[in-house]
């Protein structure tokens, strides 16, 4: 194999105590977060579910316009201010947002459990779009010092929350509000570098860096740069042009 081909790897969700996929098909998935269960739009899952009836306390009703709105609508009380759940050492609070995800992507956890195999404590880690930071906690609890950015200052608020929850408060984590695509590009202009910002949407651009080792994707964007100009040794780009979706597994955005 060159050095410019990608082992790629296949990562299989399984469930665990906080969360689970109960059912799924003909456009939507049955979840359980905790004690809740919820039904949420599916578009790849064109099957026929193997359960007729779906009992779950809310059902995300999705919007007609294009820009993806939607509303819940409720069975059952939920909390409006959230519940705990927690995913090995990590907790957090998990909502029903106006964006029909929960506060957190429990598709994520293979990626988690991925990346912590790779830091400990002489590591440093970089998440972008790091979202409330269960994917940036699962990493700091192998030891590895952390930089979380996200643009949204709610979103850094919950993940400080998150931290506090896990007993992390104390952890060595730079909570940083701030455009991931330019903290990026700045951080490789300072060390040398001249790059363009990603040209992939916003939500599919999400990477994470750590100084573990040498370089082992191909960069893709600022944050894949900043992986070969010294500051941040090794990157695992979560999407890139050459490869779908999160085939390369793994950056902490959308956690």
């Amino acid at each position: 194999m060159s050095a410019g081909d990608q082992l790629l790897s296949t990562l299989i969700a399984e469930p665990w105590s906080d969360y689970g996929l109960i059912d799924s098909g003909g456009g939507r998935k049955l979840e359980r977060y905790g004690k809740y269960r919820f039904i949420r739009p599916e578009p790849q899952a064109l099957w026929k579910p193997a359960q007729e009836i779906w009992d779950a306390d809310g059902t995300f009703i999705p919007g007609s316009d294009e820009e993806g709105g939607g509303r819940w609508h409720f069975e059952r009380p939920v909390p409006q201010d959230g519940w705990e759940l927690g995913w090995q050492d990590v907790r957090f609070r998990a909502s029903c947002t106006p964006f029909r995800h929960l506060a957190f992507f429990p598709d994520m956890a293979p990626q988690w459990a991925w990346m912590q195999a790779r830091l400990g404590r002489d590591s440093e880690a970089l998440n972008l779009f790091g979202y409330t930071g269960v994917g940036t906690l699962a990493m700091a609890a192998t030891g590895a010092s952390m930089v979380h950015v996200d643009a949204s200052k709610k979103s850094v608020e919950a993940g400080k929350a998150n931290a506090a929850l896990s007993g992390m408060a104390d952890h060595p984590i730079r909570w940083l509000v701030d455009d991931a695509t330019k903290f990026a590009a700045r951080e490789v202009r300072s060390a040398g570098w001249s790059t363009m910002p990603p040209n992939s949407p916003r939500a599919r651009s999400g990477a994470a860096a750590a100084t573990t080792g040498s370089s082992s994707t191909r960069p893709s964007s600022g944050a894949g740069r900043m992986a070969r100009s010294g500051g941040w040794r090794r990157t695992f780009p979560g999407w890139s042009p050459t490869a779908a979706p999160c085939s390369t597994l793994t950056a902490a955005s959308w956690c």
